[in-house]
């Protein structure tokens, strides 16, 4: 079995209640975002690096799945992108 397979039978047996399934979906997208923003808020080079290091990670894993978060890692930095210094404090507009 390749351990891309095996990470996702042991992620498997570990969320099987659909409460967990459910907040799973909502918090990691959420808490991922927040770290983005955070090293963003330092220098959006270090987004970037941490994006590229998570990158590496995946394609060893699977490089389908490597695209994927890829492409997740760009929906979730263009709101940062956005907000740019304002990312993580409480300034109004």
């Amino acid at each position: 079995m390749r351990k891309i397979d095996e990470l996702f039978a042991r992620d498997a047996e570990s969320h099987r209640h659909p409460t967990n399934k459910a907040i799973h979906w909502v918090c990691v997208p959420l808490i991922t975002w927040g770290v983005i923003a955070l090293c963003w808020s330092w220098s959006p080079i270090a987004a970037y690096a941490l994006i590229a290091l998570a990158t590496v990670f995946y394609v060893r894993l699977s490089p389908a799945i490597a695209i994927g978060m890829l492409g997740a890692s760009a929906v979730l930095v263009y709101p940062v992108m956005l907000l740019g210094a304002r990312a993580l404090v409480g300034i109004p507009y």
